[in-house]
């Protein structure tokens, strides 16, 4: 459309001039072309334009088809290896139309398919009828899939449930209420097992009765352990009697002692000693006990044989040992007795070519099954010295019936053997001149008894009855080379 006035074009749909100002004046054609679109600006489906006679001579270019109204569907999640969930109801699929400028058709209504089984299940997306196809898609009903090896275990939240990329996805995933004793949270408890997994194998019980069984024989090996080193379970012991027999004691170029037998007399125990010269010329051959039950039990009670013995010559003596000494020291068999086979050119001699100390076993035991009895604790005692190995007591004082002042001297010896010596006696700060000498053993103790005499107290101008305090030195001497070990000071008070 142009101006009358000043010629101004393109001006269609107005009603004055842009250029002068002057009036547009126009007839309206006896007809104007009318084109229904499905919809105006404000969404009114079926509106009609009236263009002006210009642009209704135009060609009208073709619009593409517009979908109309379909509702968008979220993208529902996609489980894998799920279990399989109830079938829910298709939704509605997208409707298009095909033809021009023509109002969509309303849709009727969705009505479910009948389930049926499907030979195989169709790609998400494709036409069943074909791409010319117009019908609405009707989603083909998924077969089962076989049972898993754990349906009661939660799925894993996430997971494709056919396993096939593009297969129908099954219905939005609603995770079971969860145990919240185990996990308390809105969602699916991230460490449950995968439900495909293999299945796990069952807990291996702990064995309860083995333990128990290995504890209680730990328990009998550690008591049995304890009585065998506290000597109430003692191999080999067998308190039938005295069977011991043939016993060599030493035997050498010099000498052989044996001893033959052990036998229960009244009340003694009696040794029976073989003595024989294997030299060439005499000798002064001899055997002592000197310890029972590793107590040097140095007294009276206690013998020894001895004789003169030519080249070849040999004899048989017997030792009696009194059964008192065992009753005295809580003693109830002599289990080890410590014997002293030696040999001298004469009974005078100092030099002694043989000195062997043999411990035998008259009952049956052995070195590694006997065990010292407890000591007897003395009357009065009072422990004097207490040295590296050596460990010495006095006590059980009395008046004997010689009218002498008598007492008992307990030493304990931890290492080889020694000799205890108690020299330089004052009685009651007065001198006393006399000295007594203990021998002890290799790891034995001793018994010794020593005396001071009437006669000599009497000497200082003391009785028996006057004596209240002793004192000496005591030095520890070496066995062989009477080296001095140990020197101490001691005072004993009865």
């Amino acid at each position: 459309m142009s101006c009358p006035a000043c010629d101004q074009n393109r001006l269609q749909g107005k009603r004055f001039c842009e250029q002068c100002g002057a009036q547009l004046i126009f007839d309206a054609p006896p007809s104007q072309p009318e084109i229904s679109r499905w919809a105006d600006a404000y969404g009114t489906p079926g509106g009609t334009v009236i263009l002006p006679p210009d642009e209704a001579d135009a060609p009208v270019e073709p619009e593409l088809p517009v979908i109309v109204d379909a509702p968008v569907e979220p993208e529902p999640p996609v489980i894998v290896d799920a279990p399989v969930e109830p079938e829910q109801p298709a939704q509605p699929e997208y409707v298009q139309w095909s033809g021009a400028y023509s109002a969509p058709a309303a849709s009727a209504p969705y009505t479910p398919p009948a389930p049926q089984e499907q030979p195989a299940p169709q790609a998400y997306g494709q036409w069943q009828g074909g791409p010319a196809a117009s019908a609405p898609y009707t989603p083909p009903v998924q077969p089962n899939p076989p049972a898993q090896p754990n349906p009661s275990a939660q799925p894993v939240y996430g997971q494709w449930q056919s396993g096939a990329y593009g297969a129908q996805p099954a219905a939005p995933y609603a995770p079971p209420a969860p145990d919240r004793a185990d996990w308390g949270g809105g969602y699916p408890n991230p460490a449950a097992a995968n439900p495909l997994a293999p299945p796990a194998s069952p807990k291996k019980k702990k064995p309860v009765g083995a333990i128990i069984a290995i504890g209680v024989l730990l328990a009998a090996l550690i008591g049995f352990g304890v009585l065998l080193a506290t000597g109430v379970i003692r191999f080999g012991a067998h308190r039938g009697g005295y069977d011991i027999t043939n016993e060599v004691l030493t035997d050498n170029d010099i000498c052989r002692v044996t001893l033959q037998n052990v036998r229960e007399k009244d009340d003694d125990l009696s040794f029976e000693i073989k003595l024989e010269n294997t030299s060439n010329r005499s000798y002064y051959i001899g055997a002592v006990i000197t310890a029972v039950n590793e107590y040097a039990l140095r007294d009276y009670r206690l013998g020894g044989v001895s004789e003169t013995l030519a080249a070849g010559e040999s004899t048989v003596k017997t030792i009696s040992l009194s059964k008192d000494i065992l009753d005295d020291f809580d003693m109830e068999y002599a289990d080890e007795v410590t014997i002293n086979a030696y040999a001298a050119e004469d009974d005078e001699s100092d030099e002694y070519p043989v000195d062997d100390y043999v411990k035998v076993y008259p009952t049956g035991l052995s070195e590694r099954s006997f065990k010292r009895p407890d000591r007897v604790r003395m009357d009065g005692e009072d422990q004097v010295y207490d040295g590296d190995d050596v460990r010495v007591w006095i006590g059980d004082t009395e008046i004997d019936s010689d009218h002498d002042y008598a007492m008992t001297v307990y030493c304990e010896n931890d290492g080889a053997r020694v000799l205890v010596d108690l020299d330089d006696f004052e009685i009651n700060g007065k001198s006393y001149d006399d000295y007594y000498v203990v021998a002890v053993g290799d790891k034995e103790a001793s018994y010794q008894t020593i005396w001071l005499f009437e006669d000599m107290l009497e000497d200082i101008g003391l009785d028996p009855e006057d004596v209240e305090s002793i004192s000496f030195t005591l030095e520890v001497w070496d066995w062989d080379t009477l080296d001095t070990l140990e020197s101490e000071y001691c005072v004993y008070y009865p």
